[in-house]
């Protein structure tokens, strides 16, 4: 119980574009830091300026900024990770600094230019965006806060002493009167900014897998909007948002697909809206995914990924644990390309290494992806709207999708068969059924959380934490230890399980040949785990890679020694792969059919998935 409560109350946010395509530049966040200075206080922050003697610092806690000599710093952690930054200071103020950072640094500011018998001449005007009876909030720079060496404006304090309504517009000057009584004179010098700025945030309620918003989705939404307010980020009104969302008539739901989001936005002025969802419970805590649109041109500005300290989804050889939906992205494209801007690539599917069956030819007309799952030959997408599309072999009917499938919220691939989670928490599965791996028990239907797939078996964990398992059973991989509970999620590898309980403990079954899972007993509550051909792996908490098992094609001794930034990670038959914290994918083991050729320039990516000879990265 302390482990959860501890895991429950500090959500570690993976932030998994820390490359920002903004405006067809590459946005680099500032690096994050702990400081224990010389009075013994701990804070966790962004730096802002740096010299030989100094440290400015950014506390992200308390928004302040404080400057340190360096002599006097008792402690400096560099490169802190957003998951150890978020632990700190909250994944809601961690959140909020990050859109601080990604919107629009200039703002529309003009200057107090005249004076005369109560009317203010500014420097503001019409190619600005200016207009008549528009408000205006004039404010005084009370200080400065200079870089020793440089003199560089570091930061300025300024308070605000009228509000104004123009008068006026033209093409060089913008005329205003005083909207209310003066309490302090205002004089020329001072800073005149339209009070309706173009770069307010419209925070949509994040909702659960099943398009409710729960307890959780408000809790952070209020603490969202709460850590904006404090940074001086503009936020739209809740109560707007309830009238304009009653008159598009639209539900209490996350289903928002990229056009609707922007409707909405442009309607309450919002220069970008952040939606996704938020998992209310232990089983899919690790389905919270979060999305900033930009409402103009739909880009999106960045994705992030928070997860309950158990790392973003990972895959197994052959499938993935339930994928949860996210909204529609603008566009997508099927392959990379270094000039694309965010918004041509969110949910984008990208593949490479063998295919033999067709299984990297991502179908051309592939659009709002918010979830994949490799097969040994064939792969699958999860599209926002609860959809499925298969692609690669078709042999065994595993990559022909039911007709009329919808509300789908998982997908999982076989060897040969397919699996999908509705989110009724009924599964459905098609495919090749030799060992009754589509069978599904009638006594787990529509109790399902979470799917994963083996090579000719089908694992499922239940809303109550237990787990379900069917197919072939020569190896025992369907027959899990009795009385396990309290599961939070399960990978499959080829013929073997691997779940994690509450607890951060690890339960195996299956084949066992090569030690596939012998891992040592103090490994406890990893990122991520999962299973492969006979071997497993997991993401540490400190972001490193440990492995066992069959090492017949080097992933093993291969792996990256240190920490590598991993949140992710998925095992195929002759390579493992990991999806890093800053977006980008590592892949080692063997290259016999350009399993370890990643696409030049791929980054932003937010999910990545096995087959036995091919990759999958969803961004």
């Amino acid at each position: 119980m302390k482990l959860m409560r501890l895991l429950r109350s500090s959500l570690a946010v993976c932030f998994l574009a820390g490359a920002l395509h903004l405006h067809a530049a590459t946005y680099q966040f500032p690096e994050l830091v702990r400081v224990v200075g010389a009075d013994n206080k701990h804070i966790v922050g962004a730096v802002k300026s740096e010299t030989g003697e100094s440290l400015g610092v950014l506390d992200l806690k308390t928004g302040q900024t404080l400057t340190y000599a360096k002599a006097s710093i008792r402690t400096l952690g560099r490169r802190l990770s957003d998951r150890d930054a978020a632990q700190a200071c909250g994944s809601a103020r961690l959140l909020a600094w990050k859109i601080q950072q990604v919107l629009p640094q200039n703002q529309i500011v003009g200057k107090v230019a005249s004076l005369d018998q109560g009317t203010i001449y500014t420097t503001l005007n019409a190619k600005m965006g200016i207009s008549k009876d528009e408000a205006l909030s004039v404010y005084r720079v009370s200080k400065e806060i200079r870089d020793p060496d440089t003199g560089q404006v570091l930061d300025r304090e300024r308070r605000k002493i009228a509000k104004l309504v123009v008068t006026e517009v033209g093409e060089r000057v913008v005329k205003a009167k005083t909207a209310d009584d003066l309490e302090i004179e205002i004089r020329v010098g001072d800073e005149v900014e339209p009070v309706k700025q173009s770069r307010a945030v419209a925070i949509l309620p994040a909702t659960d897998l099943a398009g409710n918003v729960r307890a959780s989705g408000k809790r952070f939404s209020e603490e969202l909007v709460s850590s904006l307010t404090e940074l001086g980020v503009a936020v739209v009104e809740r109560s707007q948002l309830d009238r304009v969302r009653g008159e598009l008539a639209l539900q209490q739901t996350a289903a928002f697909d990229g056009d609707t989001a922007r409707q909405l936005g442009k309607l309450v002025g919002a220069f970008a809206v952040l939606t996704g969802t938020i998992s209310d419970d232990w089983v899919t805590m690790q389905n919270t995914l979060l999305r900033l649109v930009k409402v103009e041109t739909g880009e999106v500005i960045f994705g992030a990924a928070l997860t309950s300290g158990t790392g973003v989804p990972s895959a197994g050889i052959v499938g993935t644990p339930s994928i949860s939906p996210m909204p529609d992205s603008p566009s997508a494209s099927v392959r990379p390309q270094g000039s694309q801007n965010a918004a041509a690539r969110a949910g984008q599917v990208v593949a490479w290494g063998m295919n033999k069956s067709g299984q990297c030819n991502v179908p051309a007309e592939l659009r709002n992806v918010v979830g994949i799952a490799a097969g040994r030959n064939h792969s699958m997408a999860l599209r926002s709207d609860g959809t499925v599309v298969a692609w690669g072999d078709t042999s065994k009917g595993q990559a022909v999708v039911p007709a009329g499938l919808k509300d789908i919220i998982g997908i999982a691939a076989g060897y040969s068969h397919s699996v999908a989670l509705r989110k009724d928490g009924t599964v459905v599965c098609w495919g090749e059924n030799e060992s009754g791996q589509l069978n599904v028990p009638s006594t787990a239907q529509g109790k399902v959380a979470a799917i994963s797939a083996g090579a000719s078996f089908t694992v499922v964990l239940t809303k109550a934490g237990t787990v379900v398992a069917w197919g072939k059973n020569n190896v025992n991989q369907t027959r899990p230890p009795a009385g396990l509970a309290t599961v939070i999620k399960v990978s499959c590898g080829a013929h073997h399980s691997i779940a994690m309980k509450r607890d951060g403990t690890l339960v195996a079954w299956g084949l066992n040949e090569n030690g596939a899972y012998n891992f040592p007993s103090n490994i406890l509550a990893p990122r991520a785990f999962a299973g492969g051909w006979g071997q497993t792996a997991i993401v540490q908490p400190d972001g490193s890679i440990a492995a066992w098992g069959y090492d017949g094609y080097g992933a093993i001794r291969k792996r990256p020694n240190g920490n590598v930034g991993a949140v992710a990670i998925t095992a195929g038959e002759s390579h493992i792969a990991a999806l890093k914290s800053d977006g980008t994918v590592l892949v080692w083991g063997d290259n016999g059919q350009g399993e370890l050729n990643v696409p030049g320039g791929l980054n932003g990516v937010v999910r990545i998935s096995s087959g036995a000879f091919h990759v999958l990265a969803l961004r």
